[in-house]
């Protein structure tokens, strides 16, 4: 939510606040009522999309960098045992399959890692027990196993928070004028019965439809509280002898 659409929305919600302090003057007409509640649940709406739009991805960013950590690690150690198996065996086709170095891990895109990973659990898996004379065990192969798939599973799930996010971005912005709608097109009108029968109310109501930016208003603010800096006094002439 941008400081535009909060300032529409701080006013819906001060709108409908001033509005339940004088229930009794309107609550008799259903038409009006109906809005009130349909404007309420609107900006309750609005809220919650606010809500899911500002969580941070972060933490899912972070997950993502220690499965691929793990995955990483489990990729190398497998495969390095691979590795010695086939140059013992003198298979060539194999040991230029798994010729892998850290830096190199650390490098590759994410789904070229995957494709590494998946070749070095598939050799692994097929070969358990030969491996076992160089220290692997089936625990260490379905180690691997999930890794890889803890990391391809969240491969792509910052770009989904991200898509979820733009797509509440989208909704937010249908939702605020459907709401603005119920105000201008309903309430503002069915206000004008109390123009003369109440006009404190009448009154009261159309100042708390004003949007107020509040971002300006606490610049104005902060700049108040500043303390000025006092002019530096100019030297003083010396009296004359």
């Amino acid at each position: 939510m941008n400081q535009v659409q909060d300032n529409q929305t701080t006013m819906f919600e001060t709108t409908l606040n001033y509005l339940d302090d004088y229930t009794p003057l309107w609550n008799g007409t259903p038409a009006f009522a109906s809005a009130v509640t349909e404007a309420k649940t609107a900006v309750t709406a609005i809220r919650a999309t606010s809500n899911v739009q500002e969580t941070p991805t972060k933490g899912v960013t972070q997950d993502k960098g220690s499965a691929r950590d793990q995955l990483e690690e489990s990729t190398l150690y497998v495969g390095d045992q691979v590795a010695a198996w086939a140059a013992t065996s003198s298979d060539l086709v194999m040991l230029a399959k798994v010729q892998l170095t850290k830096s190199m891990l650390d490098t590759v895109e994410g789904a070229s890692l995957i494709q590494i990973a998946q070749r070095v659990y598939d050799l692994a898996n097929n070969n358990v027990l030969a491996l076992a004379g160089y220290g692997i065990t089936p625990t260490d192969v379905s180690d691997l196993q999930a890794a890889l798939i803890s990391f391809t599973n969240r491969k792509t799930a910052p770009r989904t928070k991200i898509a979820d996010r733009t797509g509440n971005t989208t909704t937010l912005a249908e939702q605020i004028p459907t709401t603005r709608a119920i105000f201008r097109n309903r309430l503002d009108k069915m206000m004008t019965k109390f123009r003369k029968t109440q006009p404190e109310f009448y009154a009261g109501y159309f100042t708390a439809r004003i949007i107020v930016d509040h971002a300006a208003t606490h610049k104005t603010v902060a700049k108040k509280n500043v303390t000025p800096t006092p002019p530096t006094p100019s030297p003083s002439t010396p009296a004359s002898p």
